[in-house]
């Protein structure tokens, strides 16, 4: 049995109607049997189903009655985390989760608390080890001074694990992930089920543990008890061998799916060297299957690759053209410096016609197509994709020149020279914009890191280690990568001519120019350093193949975000620098912040919506702007992390997601159980695989909704000049009484609007707009027909009506130059003052 969620249309003036229905469905599950919840993009949470309740008490009865929280939240509760979302975001609830476990081991040691009081504000700064006992003394400061906090493992299972304060009423949860598997392992064996005391008992409590370890995800460690088991207790060596190839199938699933990711993501040296020493013996026709088609693909893609790069050498020493044959050789010579497993396919065309041409020399015939018209094939299907390749050398010719005008347009940083590069370009009749936007988008990056470095940086193919092991510790072998060497570099932007922000930056494995690559912001605390947050998300960053840059955002000596635009470049340079040296994948960035970064995430993610594919922060909450700016967040995902035990910061969280999920954006917020302001480290894995499925909103053809300029609609709004761009439309000349400042903010200031939506019939665009003296409409591929005039309705007045808007040169270009965004270009602006 599924149940579906309803879908529910976005209207303000029955949303409450129509979302009783979803949640009637969802207060009428069975909390006791819900295990899974699928999201529309295929995220999945495991937990209970729960609503938030109060009491009422009849007035006439006296009766008190348990009723839904005026805005409360459906949660689905882990035990250690209450997750809150709005449940348009939900696909469908199975009536099972055939993934669940079976009889999940759950280990108790309950205590008797020595008082009642309540924990003070705190921050802890020492913990000592656990004990045989299940004990542990954290020392914390707290407003009245420093303070010793003896705490007792309550529970534990592989999923979750709580502890208890002896001497305060404070019960605090965690992921059994973010423990130490050693630690876990020993505590294991001191618990009265399952301690060991030498006798015949012995083995099935080793069983137990491993059997815990297997649950919790421990696969070596699991592995290694079993060893352990053989060693001591020999009679038991047909249950264990047993056990073991469970261990190994399971594995075995695990296995495959990481060798598919690493291909996804462009990890292929790495893939292929596991392939090569993968057994198949015993494995299930399934994994046989997908590994051989890993195997086969990799066939024809080492093959294609040696076929490239001769016909490629053939062709240009068989050039006869004196007027285009430099031309030829160097488009040859760059492909053959680019060609790679990712961008082999493009060549698919020229592939099938430069081997018969081969084969019909090597007959002493004439081949159909000269070199030229075969490098044609190469340089057409190149930038523009192996479908549009074709054989016409005057069009090869101008597509050449295209990428190469295209890139010196990109490295020219000086604004004339550039205008004098559009006007001598544009006269001359170059490529139709359609072709020009899809070579722009399989360029290089115009001003590369050195590939010398690329090539010798611990990113580079074989440079993560593997040992040839047993299938069983391959698993967590294959996690264990090399450090990355860590680049400290300046956002170098020329725009101004100024050094921009600092950063460090760490690469993929396997990096090259030749694919996009995701991109992870990580915004670090206070008082830490950038490098810190680094070694944080390195690991779980490279296996899933993001560019992980951490800026350094602060501007003075003090440690606390200071909500400056000053402070945004950190960001805004940094990824324009980013765009400049490598290949971004533009729709995948993403923004991580914790404590002060979190607050800094939230107001850089909600000033400027367009850039991000989603922002996730930890210990953060909204101030100022980012409270303001609350509906800016409508086509931008957050991922908020915090404890219920962080005072304000959980207080003003839960205020923000009050009308993030009353209004259906697309955010999720997990709050864990007794915790206050920390690194989450068992959220790092979730927030990966909730990552994955994101990319930027185009926010089109509905860009906000209209509240006829009284801010009561969901307008994007802005109270800083610099917060002015908002997917395709942007305002210029902020009015001052819009105008406000963390350092003198006044809650009487009303934000300036802007709300644009284009009509069913197509060429019809409304915009609304408020508090700016000009506003932009930035137009671009599929957006409207360029071939039919374009009306223009502004603040309810018509600009424009049966006026064609064409495409300019100089628009994409600069815009592209400005913003280095290869996967949204415009091609036209509209400019008008409200």
């Amino acid at each position: 049995m599924h149940v579906r969620l309803f879908r529910i249309p976005r209207l303000r003036g029955a949303l409450g109607i129509l979302l009783s229905g979803v949640l009637c469905l969802l207060c009428s599950w069975n909390a006791n049997s819900a295990d899974l919840v699928i999201f529309k993009d295929g995220y999945t949470l495991q937990g209970k189903i729960k609503r938030e309740t109060t009491y009422f008490i009849d007035p006439a009865s006296g009766v008190q009655m348990q009723v839904p929280k005026l805005n409360g939240f459906f949660t689905v509760d882990d035990e250690a985390r209450k997750i809150a979302f709005s449940p348009l975001q939900v696909q469908e609830v199975p009536d099972k989760d055939p993934a669940r476990e079976a009889d999940p081991i759950r280990l108790k040691s309950p205590i008797v608390r020595r008082s009642r009081f309540k924990v003070p504000p705190w921050q802890v700064t020492a913990v000592t080890d656990w004990n045989s006992k299940w004990d542990r003394v954290l020392t914390i400061n707290t407003p009245d001074g420093r303070r010793q906090v003896p705490q007792h493992l309550t529970l534990l299972t592989p999923k979750i694990a709580s502890v208890d304060a002896r001497d305060y009423e404070w019960k605090t949860y965690y992921l059994t992930q973010e423990l130490d598997p050693k630690t876990v392992r020993t505590l294991l064996t001191q618990h009265p089920e399952l301690k060991l005391t030498g006798d015949s008992t012995d083995a099935g409590k080793r069983f137990r543990i491993f059997h815990f370890l297997v649950q919790a995800g421990w696969y070596d460690k699991a592995a290694a008890e079993l060893d352990g088991i053989l060693r001591d207790s020999p009679d038991q060596k047909d249950k264990v061998e047993a056990a073991r190839e469970e261990l190994k199938k399971l594995l075995a699933w695990q296995y495959v799916d990481l060798l598919e990711e690493a291909h996804k993501n462009g990890r292929h040296h790495w893939v292929q060297a596991r392939l090569a020493i993968f057994p198949q013996q015993g494995l299930e026709e399934k994994l046989i299957a997908r590994v051989d088609v890993m195997r086969g693909t990799y066939e024809t893609i080492n093959k294609n690759l040696v076929l490239a790069r001769g016909l490629l050498d053939e062709c240009s020493a068989r050039l006869t053209d004196p007027v285009h044959g430099k031309l030829f050789k160097e488009a040859a010579a760059a492909i053959e410096l680019e060609l790679n497993p990712d961008t082999v396919s493009r060549l698919e065309a020229f592939l099938k016609l430069a081997e018969q041409a081969k084969l019909e020399i090597q007959r002493n015939r004439t081949p159909e197509h000269t070199p030229e018209q075969l490098l044609t094939l190469a340089m057409s299907g190149w930038l523009l994709g192996s479908n549009s390749a074709e054989a016409n050398v005057e069009t090869g010719v101008r597509l050449w020149r295209a990428r190469q005008f295209v890139l010196d347009y990109q490295k020219t940083h000086n604004s004339g020279s550039r205008q004098q590069m559009v006007t001598a370009y544009d006269s001359k009749q170059g490529v139709p914009f359609d072709e020009l936007a899809q070579l722009i988008r399989s360029l290089p990056p115009p001003e590369p890191l050195e590939s010398a470095f690329l090539k010798n940086g611990p990113w580079a193919a074989g440079a993560l280690p593997f040992r040839p092991a047993a299938l069983y510790w391959a698993l967590s072998a294959i996690y264990k990568l090399l450090p990355p060497t860590t680049l400290s570099l300046h956002a170098e932007f020329p725009l101004s001519y100024r050094k921009g922000p600092s950063y460090f930056l760490r690469l993929p494995p396997e990096y090259h120019h030749g694919r996009s690559y995701p991109v992870l912001f990580v915004l670090h605390e206070g008082g830490e350093k950038p490098e810190e947050m680094l070694k944080r998300w390195s690991t779980l960053a490279a296996q899933h193949g993001y560019i992980l840059v951490a800026p350094e955002w602060r501007t003075g000596s003090g440690d606390s975000y200071g909500y400056t635009a000053e402070e945004h470049r950190a960001v805004l340079d940094v990824l324009r620098d980013l765009r400049q040296r490598l290949e971004v994948d533009s729709d995948r960035v993403f923004l991580f912040g914790l404590g002060e970064g979190g607050k800094m995430a939230y107001d850089v993610g909600l000033a400027h919506p367009d850039l991000f594919a989603g922002v996730l922060l930890m210990g953060g909450a909204p101030h100022y702007f980012a409270k303001a700016y609350k509906q800016n967040a409508q086509y931008l995902p957050f991922y908020v992390v915090d404890g219920d035990y962080d005072g304000d910061t959980a207080k003003e969280n839960r205020l923000q997601f009050e009308y993030w999920i009353g209004h259906s954006y697309p955010a999720i917020s997990v709050q864990y159980r007794g915790r206050g302001r920390e690194w989450f480290e068992g959220e790092v894995p979730f927030m990966f695989d909730w990552m994955s499925r994101k990319k930027r909103s185009a926010a089109f053809p509905q860009l906000g909704r209209s509240g006829t300029g009284a801010g009561y609609g969901e307008e994007f709004r802005s109270m800083r000049p610099t917060d002015n761009h908002f997917y395709w439309l942007s305002g210029d000349g902020l009015l001052d009484r819009h105008i406000n400042s963390a350092q003198k903010w006044s809650g009487t200031l009303g934000p300036a609007l802007l709300q644009a939506a284009r009509s069913s019939e197509g060429n019809h665009l409304t915009v609304n707009a408020h508090g700016f003296k000009k506003v932009a409409i930035w137009l671009g591929p599929g957006m409207i027909d360029f071939e039919k005039p374009l009306m223009i309705h502004l603040n309810g007045r018509i600009q424009s009506s049966n006026r064609k808007i064409q495409p300019n040169l100089g628009t994409l270009l600069e815009d592209f130059y400005q913003r280095g965004d290869r996967q949204r270009l415009f091609y036209a602006k509209v400019e008008f003052a409200p």
